[in-house]
């Protein structure tokens, strides 16, 4: 469900600056790209991981160029979790028209500042390129000792670029939810194997009834 929302969310924001219902600066002329999480309300047991895709949505300019560089900084609590992966995603390769050179690619955590930075660039950019999709995914870890409750989210800061000028952007928030029982990455948690054991028992009594 939550995937989902984001993807419409990504998609109706996309539309309505494509149409001109959103304001977006006059000097760009087109519509900006779309830096938003996947899911925007990530959920982890403590001591678990969590992976988040950060997605990119952006079309081509009216004169035909689409992106040939993307980068963001995202804010997270250093108090509560940790970064264990930042694995960059196939933008560009997938994208309506795949580059051929080669692509730059570059990852920084600041764990004091609680900060991960991104930055992907086309070599030989061409007409750059068009697309929704995850950018990079993070991998958090929640603390051992992290209390129950929810961290923002946020991109400290955008950017974009096609071959002929800079893309305007603009970013959605989400949060990483910590919570005793709540499903991490690497498995379903203490109390739906317990559930299930429970149910296996049941099921093999019955059957010897």
């Amino acid at each position: 469900m939550t995937a989902t929302r984001t993807r419409v969310a990504v998609a109706l924001a996309v539309l309505l600056l494509a149409a001109g219902l959103l304001a977006a600066p006059a000097s760009a002329g087109h519509s900006p790209g779309v830096y938003s999480f996947e899911p925007d309300d990530a959920r982890v047991a403590a001591g678990e991981t969590v992976a988040v895709d950060v997605i990119l949505a952006a079309n081509r300019t009216p004169a035909g160029d689409g992106l040939s560089e993307a980068g963001f900084t995202v804010d997270y609590d250093a108090d509560r979790f940790s970064v264990v992966d930042v694995e960059h995603g196939s933008w560009f390769e997938d994208g309506d028209e795949p580059p051929e050179g080669a692509i730059d690619r570059s990852s920084a955590v600041d764990e004091d500042a609680g900060t991960v930075s991104v930055e992907t660039a086309l070599e030989s950019p061409d007409d750059g390129v068009a697309n929704t999709a995850p950018v990079a995914t993070i991998t958090f870890r929640a603390s051992e000792d992290a209390a129950d409750g929810e961290s923002k989210l946020a991109f400290a800061n955008s950017s974009a670029a096609t071959p002929a000028s800079p893309s305007p952007t603009i970013t959605n928030e989400g949060t990483l939810e910590v919570g005793e029982g709540v499903l991490g990455a690497s498995g379903f948690g203490v109390p739906v194997a317990v559930g299930s054991l429970l149910l296996a028992v049941l099921v093999g009594l019955r059957r010897r009834g």
